[in-house]
């Protein structure tokens, strides 16, 4: 598998994710360049966030987040902070997925996916975490699934 992201589809956009800017971009499967992760606590429950950019098309730069539970976090909360990830959680699943089956869990290393194409499904948030239904302009989308890693001459390059 290649590592090499076409200069086309480069990866330097800046110094990081905006905070509280949550985009709404359209809904589907989209490309994306890994950014950088972070740990946080929600509502007390610990999560690890990975932050990607949308690459070629329209919303290239926009920035996504792929939100992620884990059993619990090494230190406090910070960009790339420590955590345990559970065993047969979404997390250990999607980076299965992308970067093999023989991975420890206590040596996840995000810095695999830099300079990859990652093909991703979004899903627009609709409802806040009660159940009501958002307004239009506090929509925003998500990463849903991080599907596959796309080789630079796979044609779904050329979306």
């Amino acid at each position: 598998m290649s590592s090499d992201v076409p200069s086309s589809a480069s990866t330097d956009f800046g110094v990081g994710i905006i905070e509280d800017y949550y985009p709404l971009l359209p809904e589907g499967e989209v490309l994306l360049a890994y950014l950088d992760y972070c740990t946080a606590f929600y509502y007390g429950r610990p999560k690890v966030g990975i932050n990607f950019a949308v690459l070629g098309d329209d919303n290239c730069g926009e920035p996504v987040t792929r939100w992620y539970n884990v059993t619990k976090l090494k230190g406090p909360p910070r960009r790339y902070g420590d955590f345990v990830p559970p065993s047969r959680g979404d997390l250990v699943r999607d980076y299965q997925n992308l970067v093999g089956s023989d991975v420890r869990l206590d040596r996840i290393s995000f810095e695999k996916l830099k300079g990859l194409c990652i093909l991703s499904r979004l899903k627009t948030v609709t409802k806040e975490r009660r159940g009501k239904p958002l307004a239009p302009g506090q929509q925003y989308t998500v990463v849903e699934e991080l599907l596959a890693i796309l080789e630079p001459n796979d044609p779904r390059w050329q979306k």
